[in-house]
């Protein structure tokens, strides 16, 4: 038996995991104009029902993955499940999901001709790979693809990213050391985003601790910066 969970979402986006993502942990299938996950933990599933609550857990990782690389607007949704049976006959389960819409387009695969006429290949989607196995395995990684894939990126969300990788770093210092962020754009990063005083109720905190921040940070360096971070953070690990 043979499980596999219809994917939907931006055809580029899903063209770009069908090149990328080709492990047995995960794998993103295209069939003509249709796109199906498969994994070997759905394998392990006896029922529909569990086969989608287990694809549940895996898109959220696969959104926040997705968006990092591919800068994907589009969120990737589960469609029909589909169990193959050894007679060749297909069973097909449908579950509802929320609809979205969105236009996004990124192309799956890059050529690089170089002037003795090789072909070098590129696929955008390839860190996803491996940012998909260590987050089944590492519930850090886990958590900040989930809050990138399925939350709104506001000051309260990019900062739970940022103790998230603190944490696992063993330190702000660390982070520091490494070269993914000066102290002084960290430190400014912390009191912008605690300071009601400068972004109001978007803020941490409810009351101001101390001064403003004379030039503070704006929302979309904010996001500049963790953005960076992440991507150092998840490279360390691969």
């Amino acid at each position: 038996m043979v499980w596999m969970v219809g994917l939907k979402g931006d055809r580029s986006d899903l063209e770009a995991l069908a090149k990328s993502l080709n492990d047995p942990q995960i794998t993103v299938i295209q069939e003509g104009d249709e796109f199906f996950l498969s994994s070997a933990a759905l394998e392990r599933q006896s029922s529909a029902e569990a086969v989608h609550e287990e694809a549940k857990k895996l898109t959220p990782l696969l959104n926040g993955a997705t968006r990092l690389v591919l800068n994907s607007r589009e969120r990737v949704t589960l469609g029909a499940i589909s169990k193959s049976r050894a007679n060749g006959k297909h069973d097909t389960i449908i579950f509802p999901e929320p609809l979205t819409i969105a236009v996004h387009m990124i192309a799956p695969t890059i050529r690089l001709t170089h002037i003795d006429g090789t072909v070098e290949e590129y696929h955008p989607a390839d860190p996803i790979r491996d940012w998909m196995k260590i987050a089944l395995i590492d519930s850090a990684v886990a958590k900040v693809l989930q809050i990138i894939g399925s939350e709104h990126l506001d000051w309260v969300n990019l900062y739970r990213i940022f103790e998230i990788i603190v944490q696992d770093c063993g330190g702000s210092s660390s982070i520091k050391e490494q070269g993914w962020a000066t102290e002084k754009t960290m430190i400014l990063f912390k009191h912008t985003a605690n300071s009601p005083g400068t972004i109001g109720l978007a803020a941490r905190h409810g009351v101001e601790h101390k001064t403003p921040p004379p030039k503070p940070m704006t929302i979309s360096e904010a996001r500049t910066l963790m953005d960076a971070i992440v991507h150092f953070w998840l490279q360390s690990k691969v």
